[in-house]
């Protein structure tokens, strides 16, 4: 696997502190800020127009607290004159070296498959790359396709 060089993008959302171990019970935030982002912003968009699920902000001390945004491109954002009541984050996407993992399928299963193939990888003995937990995203490119970025850097 070759990282890619990506370009910093700016992504406007909603924006939920979680950890790993809260989103692997019924109490995760993830899924409820997934609904407000399809219920308030989606209706405002166009067909064509791409989301994104932004992981940032990881704890130094504890890699298992995070920031996660349910969002769209600020370009996006400011095309379809997006207007929501709740509170709207904005986060860049870092410009960087990134691993690339598809998704492909019904969601969210075909994306936590895809994470569960993200965790296999870094967790290989022979694996040359180690994140870097600055910028991780997923892209939702259209129905059923999902890409997942993960930032990294050598060992």
């Amino acid at each position: 696997m070759t990282p890619q060089r990506r370009p910093s993008l700016s992504i406007k959302g909603f924006k939920v502190r979680t950890k790993s171990e809260t989103e692997a019970t019924n109490t995760g935030k993830i899924h409820s800020l997934w609904q407000s982002f399809h219920q308030v912003i989606v209706p405002q968009l166009q067909e064509e127009d791409q989301f994104y699920g932004v992981f940032f902000n990881n704890d130094p001390e504890q890699y298992d607290h995070f920031d996660m945004i349910a969002g769209i491109s600020s370009e996006d954002f400011e095309k379809n004159d997006v207007h929501v009541s709740n509170e709207i984050n904005e986060v860049a996407l870092k410009e960087g070296n990134y691993l690339m993992f598809s998704a492909v399928g019904t969601l969210p299963q075909a994306t936590l498959r895809a994470w569960q193939q993200v965790r296999r990888y870094f967790n290989e003995q022979n694996c040359v790359y180690k994140r870097a937990y600055t910028t991780d995203y997923e892209h939702y490119i259209a129905p059923g396709l999902t890409k997942i970025y993960i930032s990294v850097e050598h060992k």
